[in-house]
């Protein structure tokens, strides 16, 4: 009896970051992350992915992306969202994906 683990990639939008914050340079200033300093030529825009897993013993979803209020304008005031613009387009949220999913139980 074979049992199969599948593993999908599903990406939830992206996330538009000032290229310190997934390359830590050393040249970097200490809140250079921040996306206060350096100019926006110096942003790049990241997928935002998840991860289902299809085990023998049942589903794991590792992370769960952005939440479809990211949509709404001017939805998040704190300082993440100062530094770092979530791109989620329809369909990409969390729920979206598995309702279109053909998996066991659904």
């Amino acid at each position: 009896m074979t049992r199969n683990i599948n593993v999908h990639i599903l990406h939830t939008g992206s996330v538009i970051v000032d290229s310190a914050l997934p390359f830590n340079h050393k040249k970097n200033l200490p809140i250079s992350w921040s996306g206060f300093i350096q100019t926006r030529s110096k942003h790049i825009c990241l997928p935002v992915s998840i991860y289902l897993i299809e085990h023998p013993k049942g589903l794991v979803l590792i992370d769960t992306g952005w939440h479809e209020s990211n949509r709404q304008p001017n939805y998040s005031k704190n300082a993440a969202s100062l530094s770092q613009k979530a791109i989620l387009p329809k369909g990409q949220a969390v729920h979206e994906h598995l309702a279109k999913t053909r998996l066991p139980n659904n």
